[in-house]
């Protein structure tokens, strides 16, 4: 019997208080959010996503405190030259130097070396064409004239040859400096 009267005691709760039971209206829930909302004064800070790359790039690399150098009296009328690093020329101000920055260079280089291996395939396959073309020519003037083309294609293989070695140099410097600098291994790729 208990687990009747259980149930009665329950159902009889329940009976006791049917408004609490009940969602709220749509028209109730819009009319509390109005009250709400005119309680609250100021305007809220939207934050982008601008706002965290320059909050990350200023809690990454803390500027280290200059140390006062100590300058003699009597030496020089001149100021000391401030103990820093020398710049590096670059193509963009340091403030420049955002993602797109190094994505575009590390872009353009694995552009440039692309397109030279391209090109480095299709020299490939002119010089197999003409040495084929070579042998299996009788007349020795025009043998000749294939034979300086293919001298001038073997120079042409060889300088993109070395355009490709550059460029793969390149890319490591951007690589050793982006990673000098503190740069996201994300922004490289």
């Amino acid at each position: 019997m208990r687990p009747r009267t259980l149930f009665i005691s329950a159902f009889a709760i329940a009976a006791l208080f049917p408004a609490s039971a009940m969602p709220q209206s749509l028209a109730e829930v819009a009319r509390m959010e109005e009250a709400r909302r005119k309680t609250v004064r100021g305007t809220a800070k939207v934050y982008t996503n601008d706002d965290l790359v320059h909050v990350r790039d200023e809690s990454a690399t803390p500027a280290p405190a200059a140390a006062p150098v100590p300058v003699p009296a009597a030496t020089s009328a001149a100021p000391p030259a401030p103990a820093t690093k020398p710049a590096v020329a670059t193509d963009a101000t340091p403030d420049a130097k955002d993602e797109k920055y190094w994505r575009s260079r590390v872009a353009a280089a694995q552009q440039s070396i692309s397109r030279n291996k391209v090109l480095l395939s299709a020299l490939e396959a002119r010089v197999n064409g003409l040495n084929t073309d070579f042998v299996n020519m009788d007349d020795p003037f025009q043998r000749n004239v294939i034979q300086e083309n293919l001298k001038t294609t073997m120079a042409e293989l060889e300088r993109v040859k070395q355009d490709i070695a550059n460029g793969t140099k390149a890319l490591t410097a951007i690589d050793d400096e982006a990673r000098k600098a503190n740069v996201p291994p994300g922004w490289l790729r």
